[in-house]
């Protein structure tokens, strides 16, 4: 089985091709905040061309579906989409929260909590804490997931120890972490079957605001 990660919800494109027995085939990031939908397509094509793998050999495409920058999150999962629906893929969208817990799960299947903040705007972020795993392996949620004020996010965490991670450094004294691909690629435990397919996950509307129609004309 053949297995593409892609990331574009944030701070990276990023891009990882593995098999089912846990080996990384090829893999290739580039570090960004815009411009993922023209860095995504050349960065699978080229680890696909690196790992000598057609895109018909693709068995499941996992895609990040956010929250993050919100055309970030619709290149992903539109692209995951697009080629699942053209090679006969299976798409399978794990939150960007969870993607970063994710490599974290040592600490959460110790039972330590896990805290996942993400970069915000206008003072505020993106936030989900996790404790312990499911029994698929999954990090399990500990509370909702929440777009909120950083002083309200910070009150959180307080009154709850354990792991802090995330892209919303250096607001909060914790690691700076993105979700890796190839970890991801060659580990999360994929479903049985095909389930829902992937959606993008917003937490907060999109900044640009639809156009306001014209008033009719008055002589």
């Amino acid at each position: 089985m053949r297995i593409l990660a892609l990331d574009t919800t944030g701070a990276q494109c990023a891009v990882a091709l593995a098999d089912t027995g846990g080996a990384v085939l090829a893999s290739a990031a580039q570090s960004l905040d815009r411009g993922h939908a023209e860095a995504v397509l050349p960065l699978i094509e080229n680890i696909m061309a690196e790992a000598g793998c057609t895109y018909g050999a693709l068995d499941r495409l996992l895609v990040t579906t956010g929250p993050g920058a919100f055309t970030g999150v619709r290149v992903g999962v539109s692209v995951a989409r697009g080629l699942a629906l053209a090679h006969g893929a299976t798409v399978v969208g794990v939150s960007t929260f969870v993607a970063t817990a994710f490599g974290l799960r040592a600490a959460l299947a110790a039972g330590d909590v896990v805290h996942v903040v993400l970069k915000g705007r206008g003072g505020q972020a993106f936030y989900q804490g996790f404790r312990g795993l499911d029994s698929d392996g999954v990090p399990a949620a500990h509370g909702a997931a929440l777009n909120a004020d950083i002083d309200d996010i910070a009150a959180v965490i307080a009154a709850s120890k354990g792991h802090v991670t995330g892209t919303a450094m250096p607001e909060f004294d914790g690691t700076y972490r993105l979700p890796d691909m190839g970890d991801l690629a060659c580990h999360y435990p994929l479903p049985a079957s095909e389930g829902a397919p992937a959606e993008p996950f917003y937490l907060r509307p999109p900044d640009a605001a639809p156009a306001r129609p014209a008033l009719p004309h008055r002589d």
